[in-house]
């Protein structure tokens, strides 16, 4: 593939591509991210609880939807007259967005309409439609975002990212990236036969930073860190992970491996980016959106509601997005932006082992396990659990060492924070497959 000078691509191609969607406003609203980021917490609570008390007026004046809703609770925007008072509004969850699309539209809005769909950890599929405002305020914060680690629209980007299976949809896709600047490495094929093809890729199309799945991007990484080969040289801006957990002795071996800074986003399909991680370490929470904490949880990690700010065809308000975590409004970051940070993310409420009698475990406890078992019994790259029934638990590791001294730590280890009826069975393999979109998932139920 032949890469395209940056300049030519961010002003031929993306700029271009921006105003066709009818993107107009994202120059405008990239300059306000860059100083809304520095803005003390009070001027941004401010300015989000304006754009939100918009947003809301306007989805009970034009979406049916969100008018039978909040009638039905008893509520008219009238009623919320603070912040606070937003923990009135019913939650919308992705049921209800399935089982009301005749009603869910603004059919006063005349502009772009964008197609958007996730499969996400339950498999059921979503399909929806997002305005071309709300589609220019995600790629805002996401280009801004991308700043802080110096990678600028139109840099050449070598992409860890699924794909089409059927050769004509890989075609179009093929056509899309050229056209875009990057090149997809397909996470279906991680095999040692393919890293130095991969390497090789990324050495000629002079890629100037690496984005893609986590895990796909750490079991490359992880390959040459074994080699004890240093990939350096390729003078990367960064590598940002995104699409799955990955965690701190992952994302030193990615940073050890090419010498640049490894960051992170935290998002989904419905609303974009999220949390960003600074070079600093912190997450910060985005300021196109209103996140809060569920208020009605026990402990300190509770459901996250995300709302946003922008966009009139379907915004989505107080959307239960399943993950977990804790906002600290008062971290002072030595980035010096002032953006809240997300801490704790521990994953999807439907990605927890069930056990009986209520308790459920997280599965990432397993991390915290493997990096504390003793070095005699070897080391595990890879994990991945499988929950059959309230009763059994599968696990399969990609490991080196001694089998049975893993087994035999994990087994107890492992067993003794489940419930006492649960059975837990460990196997060894030399892979972990993908899901169909490229994921390597640490947990699955099939309850």
């Amino acid at each position: 593939m032949i890469a395209v000078n940056n300049f030519l691509s961010k002003y031929i191609v993306w700029y271009p591509a921006f105003l066709l969607r009818g993107q107009h406003n994202i120059w405008k609203a990239m300059n306000e991210y860059r100083k809304s980021q520095y803005y003390e917490p009070d001027q941004l609570r401010s300015v989000q609880w304006e754009q939100f008390r918009r947003i809301l007026l306007s989805a009970y004046n034009n979406i049916e939807f969100y008018r039978m809703k909040y009638k039905a609770a008893g509520l008219h925007p009238d009623d919320i007259r603070c912040r606070d008072d937003i923990r009135k509004l019913p939650v919308l969850t992705k049921k209800d967005i399935i089982e009301n699309q005749n009603i869910i539209y603004n059919n006063n809005y005349s502009g772009k309409k964008f197609r958007r769909s996730t499969g996400g950890s339950t498999g059921i599929p979503l399909i929806f439609y997002k305005d071309a405002l709300s589609m220019a305020e995600m790629d805002a914060i996401l280009y801004r975002n991308y700043s802080w680690m110096g990678i600028d629209i139109g840099d050449r980007q070598a992409r860890f990212w699924g794909h089409p299976l059927n050769n004509r949809a890989r075609f179009r896709l093929g056509i899309q990236d050229s056209v875009l600047n990057r090149i997809r490495l397909s996470p279906f094929q991680l095999e040692e036969k393919t890293y130095q093809q991969y390497l090789k890729q990324i050495e000629v199309f002079k890629a100037r930073y690496i984005y893609g799945y986590a895990q796909s991007v750490f079991q490359f990484s992880d390959y040459f860190y074994e080699k004890k080969k240093d990939l350096s040289y390729l003078r990367l801006k960064a590598v940002i992970l995104t699409g799955e957990m990955v965690f701190p002795h992952q994302v030193a071996i990615i940073k050890t491996v090419f010498g640049c800074d490894v960051t992170e986003e935290y998002g989904c399909t419905e609303v974009g980016v999220m949390a960003f991680r600074c070079r600093h370490g912190n997450m910060h929470l985005m300021e196109n959106l209103l996140i809060e904490e569920s208020a009605d949880m026990s402990d300190c990690s509770g459901n996250m509601l995300v709302s946003e700010l922008y966009g009139s065809l379907f915004p989505f308000i107080r959307y239960q997005i399943g993950d977990r975590g804790h906002i600290d409004y008062n971290r002072e970051c030595p980035c010096g932006r002032k953006l809240p940070v997300f801490e704790g993310i521990s994953g999807r409420q439907d990605e927890f082992i069930r056990c009986s009698g209520g308790k459920m475990v997280d599965p990432y406890i397993m991390e915290y396990l493997l990096d504390e078992m003793p070095s005699d019994c070897g080391e595990v790259s890879r994990f991945r659990i499988i929950q059959k029934s309230q009763a059994h638990i599968d696990v399969f590791f990609v490991a080196k060492g001694n089998p049975e001294r893993i087994r035999e730590y994990v087994g107890k280890e492992f067993s003794a924070k489940l419930s006492q009826d649960m059975k837990t069975e460990i196997y060894f393999v030399p892979f972990l497959e993908r899901t169909a979109a490229g994921k390597c998932r640490c947990f699955i139920s099939e309850i």
